[in-house]
């Protein structure tokens, strides 16, 4: 499963792209890669590019997504609370919806787009 992560200087954001099929160990290393791009860059915005991924995940996965981020945020010294996370997909949002009302459910914030333009805007508005 090919993915990216970096940090982009200009935004102060960590920018990932995530592409073909994702399981939950996949994720767990994007989310740990993204941990310490935070940690390492005191950056707490982030911009997740989704599109190319097929995300293989249960509903119980989904659910346990917002404390497994939380988790591997504290490992590295942040609060996932502090984090603002645009997600930007472009299939099946059924799951992305009740994912993105989970997060709001343990007071993380996340927002699911299917244009990457308006998850830009959202991110970068106070």
């Amino acid at each position: 499963m090919p993915h990216a992560i970096i940090y982009n200087p200009q935004t102060k954001t960590i920018e990932s792209t995530v592409s073909g099929n994702v399981t939950l160990d996949v994720l767990q290393q994007v989310f740990t890669e993204q941990a310490r791009l935070s940690a390492e860059h005191n950056c707490d915005l982030m911009l997740n590019d989704y599109r190319s991924a097929k995300i293989k995940l249960s509903t119980v996965d989904i659910y346990e997504l917002p404390q497994i981020i939380s988790n591997i945020a504290a490992e590295h010294g942040k609060d996932a609370r502090q984090a603002k996370r645009a997600l930007v997909i472009t299939q099946d949002a059924e799951d992305y919806y009740f994912y993105e009302t989970v997060v709001d459910n343990r007071s993380q914030v996340e927002k699911v787009f299917f244009d990457m333009e308006q998850a830009k805007a959202w991110l970068y508005t106070a």
